[in-house]
């Protein structure tokens, strides 16, 4: 760690240094899960504090960001293109869209880990397709009262399973 009495110039060596090792692939879930565990002991007053903090912090630095967006504008559209050919941003993506249509679970990452590693539909073992069009697209079927995963299903399938459930029949 670098002290008070450091020169300007070790400081910056050193800041590069940090977001260089910070942005690592091998580094980057650790430090997630150390920030996540970090947070999870908190007390709730913690929390709050924490969360007050995060707030007054957006609102202080509100004109500095929008300054920051402007200058590096393309930048940010280059390292955004780049971000969304990732692995890890359809995994962010599909994960928040299973979330924004209702489905519930305590680990999405071994859903989407079974999500991705199917290729059989669950109900009618036709092969299953990435993509968005299709009869055999992949789709996550998830109870719409409960919200609670079932299975990785072929389009087909979720359809007639939706008509089903909203006709109250038994699911064969």
């Amino acid at each position: 760690m670098v002290g008070k009495n450091c020169s300007d110039e070790v400081k910056k060596a050193y800041a590069e240094y940090m977001r260089e090792y910070n942005n690592r692939p091998e580094n980057i879930e650790k430090i997630r899960e150390r920030q996540r565990k970090r947070y999870n002991n908190l007390t709730p007053e913690l929390r709050e504090k924490a969360l007050e903090y995060k707030k007054n912090y957006y609102r202080d630095n509100l004109e500095k960001n929008k300054k920051y967006k402007e200058d590096h504008k393309q930048e940010i559209k280059n390292y955004m293109a780049e971000y969304r050919k990732t692995d890890s941003y359809r995994k962010s993506q599909r994960i928040t869209n299973w979330k924004k249509s209702g489905v519930k679970c305590d680990d999405f990452n071994i859903i989407y880990d079974k999500y991705i590693n199917i290729n059989q539909c669950e109900e009618c073992n036709i092969e299953l397709i990435e993509g968005m069009r299709g009869a055999n697209k992949k789709c996550l079927d998830h109870d719409h009262k409960t919200g609670l995963y079932r299975n990785i299903i072929c389009h087909t399938c979720n359809v007639k399973r939706g008509f089903k459930d909203k006709l109250g029949l038994k699911i064969n």
